[in-house]
């Protein structure tokens, strides 16, 4: 019997940052359920990003008037559903500056933590993102600044053109969570977003290190970096559940 009957999310998001690094697909062995194939690029390579963002209205699809704002903060690679064969994000972790949001997320097995993390961003008169900075705790402390460029990389391999990196990190329709002996999966819809090459100038993500995902060196020269204003998502939720076979 089901206890959570189905429903929807919506989401509005906005001043999102991805930060994404190139990496073998072995440094994650252990990280991806065994269930889950890596969507691979370039030699048995995969991306893992970090995303910031600023959520500034999650509501009920059936009670529109009711919404809460809140930031977030995520690690997370890309991966093929196992049952449709699209594209997938599975998240490494996630926080949320809400703990109401955080105790409504864990009630449905969502694992997300509660962080402490703010996001300033400021853009000029043409909407040029001249700095962005995402600054606060998450097990450690946190800092980044960034900016938009002024002209789009001339070489963004192993991608054929800007579309296919676009594609690639914010194409994915379905989500992962893994639990003990459970994975998570729920189905997203969202709206194009646009978004534009920006650099790092500084960062301080201790978590990529400690994961084991990049050294100290490499944290600091990330493959790409995107900045986009805004877009929508419709979560489908609760999500569903899927023993993970045992390891041996």
């Amino acid at each position: 019997m089901k206890l959570i009957p189905n429903f929807s999310v919506d989401l509005t998001i906005h001043d999102v940052m991805y930060i994404s690094y190139l990496v073998h697909v072995s440094r994650l062995r252990g990280l991806i359920p065994v269930n889950l194939d890596p969507a691979t690029i370039s030699d048995g390579n995969v991306f893992v990003s970090v995303v910031a963002l600023h959520n500034t209205r999650m509501r009920l699809s059936r009670l529109p008037l009711i919404n809460f704002s809140y930031n977030q903060l995520s690690l997370r690679t890309y991966v093929v559903d196992p049952g449709t064969r699209k594209p997938g994000v599975f998240f490494l972790r996630s926080g949320v500056t809400s703990k109401l949001i955080t105790t409504f997320s864990n009630l449905l097995k969502i694992p997300w933590e509660d962080i402490q993390f703010a996001i300033q961003a400021s853009i000029d008169d043409s909407g040029r993102y001249v700095k962005y900075t995402a600054a606060g705790t998450w097990g450690e402390e946190i800092f980044i600044d960034a900016q938009e460029e002024s002209q789009e990389p001339k070489s963004i391999l192993p991608f054929e053109n800007r579309e296919k990196i676009f594609e690639y990190i914010m194409g994915g329709s379905i989500g992962f969570f893994a639990l003990p002996g459970e994975l998570l999966r729920f189905e997203v819809r969202h709206s194009i977003i646009e978004p534009r090459f920006g650099k790092v100038t500084h960062i301080n993500l201790p978590i990529l290190a400690s994961s084991g995902i990049l050294t100290e060196e490499e944290i600091h020269t990330p493959h790409n970096v995107l900045l986009a204003p805004h877009g929508r998502f419709r979560v489908f939720l609760p999500p569903e559940h899927t023993k993970l076979p045992a390891s041996h």
